[in-house]
């Protein structure tokens, strides 16, 4: 474990702001060697990592897997939906994990399950400024209810695009690029076009949405 990881698990446990001579006092040598191993990011060795729990009354292996449960692996789905006309899918995508603390997805992002969250690459310029060609995007997938105007990736013909939903009140939809240059497209209610909404874009990780 190096000195970064050691400063951070601390800070988390002790709610506190532990320096690099705090550590080096709790690991019975001085803050120069602890600074020189942080900047080398070199790794403690052993008998000075127990030190520093013996003085600080702590287990880094719980603290790690505390920490790992307060998280969720967002799968990043390797299918680029396109703002623009819509990306073809004819092969099983790759999949990334991405790590983002629950409390971020819960209260900051208002998602409705962390568990619902994926990641996916936006690619072209429709949505320009809001999304940028190669933006990562976190989409809800359990708010599909496009009722709600907002950002949504969706799927027609096995073509995955992003784009602003307007549901109108007599069943006509909108879908609108944010980028001036490309027409809104009309879907009224008896247009023969299935549609399936793969989920809401409640965050732009590349800028802010």
């Amino acid at each position: 474990m190096n000195i970064t990881e050691i400063q951070d698990l601390l800070r988390d446990s002790k709610k506190s702001n532990i320096t690099l001579s705090d550590i080096a006092k709790a690991a019975g040598t001085s803050r120069g060697y602890i600074s020189k191993l942080a900047a080398k990011n070199t790794q403690l060795a052993p008998n000075k990592l127990k030190m520093i729990e013996e003085y600080y009354s702590v287990d880094f292996n719980s603290l790690i897997n505390s920490k790992k449960e307060e998280c969720t692996a967002i799968e990043h789905i390797g299918i680029k939906p396109s703002c623009g006309v819509g990306t073809l899918v004819e092969q099983e995508p790759l999949v990334r994990p991405i790590l983002l603390g629950n409390d971020v997805l819960m209260h900051y992002l208002r998602c409705s399950n962390p568990k619902n969250v994926k990641a996916f690459t936006a690619c072209g310029d429709s949505m320009s400024p809001l999304i940028e060609d190669g933006d990562v995007l976190l989409v809800d997938t359990g708010r599909c209810d496009i009722s709600n105007s907002g950002v949504y990736v969706f799927c027609i013909n096995n073509e995955w695009r992003a784009k602003r939903f307007n549901l109108k009140l007599d069943g006509t939809l909108e879908i609108i690029s944010d980028n001036k240059k490309y027409k809104k497209e009309i879907l009224t209610p008896d247009t023969l076009v299935e549609i399936k909404v793969i989920g809401r874009v409640i965050k732009n990780m590349s800028r802010g949405l």
